[in-house]
C-alpha cells in the first residue's frame, strides 16, 4: 500500500523523521512542528520508529508496512506470553493469540502506518506486564529495571499506557496475588508524573479536545460504542475508519442497548468472581483498558476499530476458552477444529479484504466516504489523494466539499488555494489562503504560499511581508527564507536576499535550491569565485544537478578556465540541460586557444 492520510504528516513531509540527528527535538517537541501543524499527542517513539525506518527506506512505504507487521507479530507473542503466564495453558494462549493476530478489527492499527502506536504500545506494556507477572514469583533488580524502562517506553509511544497501573491492580485483584510495594509504587509515580509533565510542558491536554462537550453530554456515546465494539469483534463487517464526532441521547435505543450490555457485563463478573478467573478477567481487562479511549474524558472521536488493539485481548481470551472447551470436551473435538478452521478462515477472509482497501488512497477516501459522508476530513483526504495523481479539478471539487462541511476547515482551504495555485488561477489561490489564516492565526505554511502566490501576481512587497510572516510563526521555516530571498533579490535587496539563502541553509543544510540560488545571486553579481565555491557544494550534494552544472560551466569561463567550463557544459548537456549555442561556440574557441 501507499502513504495515505496522517502517513503524509506524520513521514513525507515531517522534516524529523528526515534525519537520525533530529532525534533528540522527537522528545522536546511536538512533532506536528516538523509539519507545521498542531497534534495534541505526544509520541517521540513512535516518530523515533519512522526516522529509522526513513534511515534505511526512505520513502519507500513496503518499509513502513514491513515495520508494522514486525510489530503486530511481537504484540501476538506477547499475547500469547501473558496468557501463557496467566494461565498456564499453551492451547488456550495459542488458540487467544492466533485469533489476536488475524482479526480484521487491527487493521486500521496495522496496515495503517501512521496506525503504529497501538501495536507499538502493546509490545512495551505486554512485555511489561509478562515481566511483573513473573517477578511477583521470584524478584530481581534487573527485572524490575526492565519493567520500569519498558513502561516508560509505552508512555512515549501512546497516552493510553496510563492505564497500566489499573491493569496491574486488576491481575492483583482476580489471581489474589499480594503485590510488590516498590513496583506498584513506581509505576504509578511515573504515570502521574507523565500526567503532570504532560500538562505543564506541554499545556495541551492528554488526548484531544472535543470541543465544550460535557461529560453527561459524552457519556451516551461511550455506551453506544460499547454495543458497536461487541459486534465488531464478533461480525466485524462494515469496518471503516471514521465514526465521527456524535454526541447520543440517552433515550437512543444503541445506547439504552449499550447500558443494558454493560449492565450485563459488571454483574456477570460478579457473579464469576472467584469462580471464573478467566472470565472476569477478560471482561474487566476489555472495560479497563477501553476506558482511555471511552470518551469520558474528551477526546476526537466516541469510538474508532483501532482503539480495540489492546482492548480485543480481553475478548480473544474469553473467545479462546470457548474453542478450547470444545477442543477438551469428549466427542467434540472434530466440531473444535471445524470452529477453528470456519473461525479463523472468516476472519482472515476479511482481514485480506480490508487491506485492500488500503493499498490506495482514492479508493481508501471513497470508501470511507461511502459510511461516513458528513466527515470534511475524508474530503480533504480525496482531494489531497487526487491531486497527487493528476487530477486537480476532481481535487478541487473535494476540498470545496470540506469547506462546505466546515466553514472553518484551515488545511482545507490551504489546499484549495494551493490547487488553484497550481493551475494558475492565484487571484483566487490569494482568496483561499487568506481564508486558511482566518481560521488559523498562526498557519506558517499559508503565509508562506500567500507569499508565492503574491510573488506570481507580481505583488512582490506583499509577498515579502507574508513571507516574514511565516518566519516569525516558525523561525526555523527554511522554504520560506528560501523564498523570501528570492523575492528581496528580485526587488534588488541582493544582501538581504544572501542573508535569507544563508539562514535556509542553516536550519536545512540539505536545501539545494538555497544553495543554487544564492550561487545564481553570486553569478550575476560578477562574484565568479563565491558562486563556483557554491556550485561545488551542490555538486558534492547532488553530483547529477543539472543546473549546477551549467552555471558553474559558465563560472569558470568567467574565470578563464575553459578545460573545466567545457566539462561541466557536456555534463550539463547529457543531463538534458540546453546550453547557449554562442557560449558553446566562444566556449570552443577559447579552450582550442
Amino acid at each position: 500500500g501507499k502513504f495515505l492520510w496522517d502517513d503524509n504528516a506524520f513521514i513525507k513531509s515531517n522534516q524529523y523523521v528526515k534525519s537520525l540527528s533530529t532525534l533528540p527535538q522527537l522528545f522536546t517537541k511536538n512533532f506536528g512542528q516538523g509539519v507545521g501543524k498542531r497534534y495534541l499527542f505526544y509520541r517521540p517513539l513512535q516518530m523515533a520508529t519512522y526516522a529509522l525506518d526513513y534511515s534505511i527506506w526512505k520513502l519507500d512505504p513496503r518499509g513502513y508496512h514491513i515495520t508494522n507487521i514486525i510489530l503486530h507479530i511481537l504484540a501476538s507473542l506477547g499475547v500469547y506470553w501473558i496468557t501463557s503466564l496467566l494461565f498456564k495453558d499453551k492451547r488456550l494462549s495459542l488458540f487467544t493469540a492466533a485469533l489476536f493476530a488475524i482479526h480484521p478489527i487491527h487493521v486500521g492499527a496495522v496496515s495503517s502506518i501512521a496506525g503504529r502506536a497501538d501495536p507499538l504500545v502493546a509490545v512495551f506494556l505486554l512485555a511489561a506486564f509478562a515481566l511483573y507477572i513473573k517477578n511477583t514469583g521470584s524478584w530481581g533488580i534487573g527485572r524490575y529495571l526492565a519493567i520500569v524502562s519498558l513502561y516508560i517506553c509505552a508512555l512515549l509511544s501512546r497516552e493510553n499506557s496510563l492505564i497500566f497501573p489499573l491493569i496491574l491492580l486488576l491481575y492483583h485483584y482476580i489471581f489474589r496475588v499480594k503485590p510488590r510495594k516498590i513496583e506498584l509504587l513506581t509505576i504509578s509515580t511515573i504515570a502521574c508524573m507523565y500526567a503532570i509533565i504532560r500538562f505543564a510542558l506541554f499545556r495541551t491536554a492528554l488526548l484531544g479536545s472535543f470541543g465544550a462537550s460535557t461529560f453527561l453530554e459524552r457519556a451516551p456515546g461511550s455506551l453506544a460504542a460499547l454495543v458497536d465494539y461487541i459486534r465488531l469483534l464478533f461480525i466485524p463487517t462494515r469496518l471503516h475508519m471514521i465514526y465521527g464526532k456524535s454526541l447520543f441521547s440517552w433515550t437512543d435505543p444503541v445506547v439504552i442497548a449499550g447500558t443494558v450490555i454493560f449492565a450485563l457485563l459488571i454483574v456477570s463478573t460478579i457473579k464469576a468472581r472467584g469462580r471464573d478467573r478467566l472470565y472476569t478477567f477478560g471482561v474487566l481487562w476489555f472495560l479497563i483498558t477501553l476506558l482511555p479511549q471511552a470518551n469520558l474524558y474528551p477526546i476526537n472521536a466516541y469510538m474508532a476499530e483501532h482503539w480495540l488493539y489492546i482492548p480485543s485481548i480481553g475478548f480473544f481470551l474469553i473467545l479462546g476458552r470457548a474453542l478450547l472447551y470444545l477442543y477438551n470436551k469428549r466427542g467434540l473435538a472434530i466440531l473444535a477444529y471445524i470452529s477453528i478452521f470456519v473461525l479463523i478462515s472468516f476472519y482472515s477472509t476479511i482481514t485480506v479484504k480490508q487491506n485492500s482497501y488500503w493499498k490506495d488512497p482514492v479508493i481508501f477516501y471513497k470508501k470511507t466516504l461511502e459510511y461516513n459522508p458528513q466527515s470534511e476530513w475524508m474530503y480533504n483526504n480525496l482531494g489531497n489523494a487526487l491531486y497527487a495523481r493528476g487530477e486537480k479539478d476532481e481535487a478541487i471539487d473535494a476540498y470545496k466539499k470540506a469547506v462546505e462541511l466546515k466553514p472553518d476547515f484551515d488545511y482545507a482551504y490551504y489546499n484549495l488555494a494551493t490547487a488553484y495555485s497550481s493551475i494558475g488561477r492565484d487571484a483566487e489561490a490569494v482568496s483561499f489562503f487568506k481564508k486558511a489564516i482566518d481560521a488559523n492565526l498562526y498557519y506558517a505554511h499559508a503565509y508562506n504560499n500567500l507569499g508565492v502566490s503574491y510573488y506570481k501576481l507580481q505583488k512582490k512587497d506583499t509577498a515579502v511581508s507574508a513571507y516574514r510572516k511565516a518566519i516569525e510563526i516558525k523561525p526555523d521555516y527554511a522554504d520560506a527564507h528560501f523564498n523570501l530571498g528570492n523575492a528581496l533579490f528580485s526587488l534588488g535587496k541582493v544582501a538581504e536576499s544572501l542573508d535569507a539563502f544563508n539562514k535556509a541553509i542553516e536550519i536545512d543544510r540539505y536545501h539545494i535550491s538555497a544553495y543554487h540560488n544564492m550561487a545564481t545571486v553570486y553569478l550575476r553579481t560578477k562574484d565568479t569565485k563565491k558562486a563556483v565555491e557554491i556550485y561545488n557544494k551542490i555538486l558534492k550534494l547532488d553530483p547529477n544537478h543539472p543546473l549546477a552544472h551549467k552555471n558553474i560551466s559558465i563560472a569558470y569561463f568567467r574565470e578563464g578556465r575553459y578545460a573545466l567550463a567545457a566539462k561541466h557544459c557536456e555534463r550539463a548537456i547529457e543531463l538534458g540541460c540546453e546550453m547557449d549555442p554562442e557560449f558553446i561556440e566562444n566556449l570552443k574557441k577559447y579552450k582550442e586557444k
